[in-house]
């Protein structure tokens, strides 16, 4: 469930964060993040257009009173992400969300070998 998911990320945030070299504050708020990085997945807004997760995450915890920091990591968990458009790949710019987007692509390639999915060689481009 998305509860198990937040749980595992949340629980990941200090430990990765500590050994990466993050700072205390970018810890913290990649911790804080954490607990709003799914809440748009449950609107109508991500449903009609997937490309909008983390943005509307983003939009979602500045109107409940997240600081700027939890906002923009919230918006930069679910990058990079190419833009489709051009050659050019949006990369986290925050400290704490490129912590948060480690931290929930780890949990996301673990459970994919959980559940026999590992990376074929043979599907690479």
């Amino acid at each position: 469930t998305l509860l198990d998911k937040f749980k595992r990320v949340q629980a990941l945030v200090q430990p990765v964060g500590k050994l990466v070299g993050c700072s205390d504050e970018a810890i913290a708020q990649a911790e804080d993040a954490s607990a709003y990085m799914s809440f748009d997945l449950a609107s109508q807004v991500v449903m009609e257009f997937p490309t909008l997760a983390g943005t509307m995450a983003s939009h979602y915890a500045s109107a409940a009173g997240q600081s700027d920091a939890v906002a923009t990591a919230l918006g930069d968990a679910y990058l990079p992400k190419d833009s489709g458009v051009s050659s050019v790949v949006d990369v986290p710019s925050s400290e704490s969300g490129h912590l948060l987007a480690l931290c929930d692509k780890l949990d996301a390639f673990v459970g994919l070998y959980r559940v026999g999915c590992a990376p074929q060689a043979n599907a690479d481009p």
